[in-house]
């Protein structure tokens, strides 16, 4: 299983980071259209973040968990 959660975490990150970047120049661009102050706080970042890798690590759970019920014989 720690595979699978280094995989999730490297996931988090490959997906976050565009995200976090996209999300911001987004802020900026509609900020700018509307003229109102629009502030990414890192509060909100960091809740995102954790969001994202609970995300991730569930979803590595259930597959997890899925490999170990399955039958061999099925998968092949």
């Amino acid at each position: 299983m720690g595979i699978v959660y280094e995989q999730s975490a490297i996931l988090t990150l490959a997906g976050f980071l565009p995200g976090l970047l996209l999300s911001l120049l987004l802020y900026n661009v509609v900020g700018a259209a509307v003229a109102m102050d629009m502030v990414m706080t890192m509060d909100r970042v960091i809740l995102v973040f954790l969001l994202t890798a609970l995300m991730c690590a569930v979803a590595g759970t259930i597959a997890m968990r899925r490999i170990y019920s399955a039958d061999p014989a099925e998968v092949f």
